[in-house]
């Protein structure tokens, strides 16, 4: 995932940067970075978020090329697509021991609700998972400085 933007401001220690971002209209209909740089793309309003330079040689004013790097990317998709499938096939899973255990008859409810309940679940593990995790973890990096043309 990419975006392009110009730098409006540097750190003292020029590892991270300030940059005014533009939803542009290639992305139409994804809201992949609306989560990233908290907007909608709806909106078509620039937005300013923060960025690690990557020890790119850059000044306030220069266009660049953001990204999210491939595993960051992955790491995202699997946290909010594969761990909810998993809690739910384990709470499937798990439903006949938990009937076995309490004494009651395994019925297609059941598994319903035991498969409902690890999805609940991953839902709380996901949510406490994101609240612990180190933010600058999802932080766009520069790619490319790109020349005003």
């Amino acid at each position: 995932m990419s975006l392009k933007g110009k730098i409006i401001s540097l750190d003292d220690s020029g590892l991270k940067a300030k940059v005014l971002v533009k939803p542009i209209p290639d992305c139409h209909g994804c809201q992949a970075c609306a989560g990233i740089i908290k907007m909608s793309k709806a909106a078509n309003i620039e937005s300013e978020i923060e960025v690690f330079t990557n020890n790119f040689p850059v000044k306030e004013g220069d266009s660049v090329k953001l990204e999210l790097s491939e595993y960051q990317g992955s790491k995202v998709a699997f946290i909010i697509y594969g761990i909810p499938i998993i809690f739910f096939l384990i709470g499937m899973l798990l439903t006949p021991y938990i009937c076995n255990i309490i004494g009651i008859a395994l019925t297609d409810l059941a598994r319903i609700i035991g498969a409902l309940s690890g999805l609940l679940i991953s839902f709380v593990f996901i949510f406490y998972y994101i609240k612990r995790t180190n933010k600058d973890s999802f932080i766009m990096s520069i790619s490319e400085i790109l020349s005003d043309k």
